[in-house]
């Protein structure tokens, strides 16, 4: 079943690593609003766990170790960020989604 286009942007952030309320205070929503998300989310995917949501997030991805999917920078908000660092601001390093797959 396809997520709304809310529910894959909390996926993405569940993916980051944020909490319900991190994603609530980022998104400048109500962490019931994300919980009820995610809860969505998990049953749309039969997913367990915020683990879970990440795991198939990633794998539901075209070409996962691909650079072309970008997500915002956590720091500027730009486009130019790909689970890396962003290339304008040098922002916050997160790990890389290929070491996410291969753990």
């Amino acid at each position: 079943m396809e997520l709304t286009a809310r529910e894959y942007h909390i996926a993405e952030e569940v993916v980051r690593g944020f909490s319900e309320k991190e994603i609530a205070d980022r998104l400048h929503i109500s962490p019931s609003t994300v919980h009820n998300h995610t809860y969505n989310i998990r049953k749309k995917w039969n997913a367990r766990s915020a683990v879970d949501i990440a795991r198939k997030f990633i794998l539901k991805l075209e070409n996962p170790n691909s650079s072309s999917r970008q997500l915002p920078c956590l720091s500027c908000n730009c486009t130019l960020f790909s689970i890396a660092r962003c290339s304008i601001c040098e922002g916050p390093e997160e790990q890389p989604i290929e070491h996410i797959i291969s753990l």
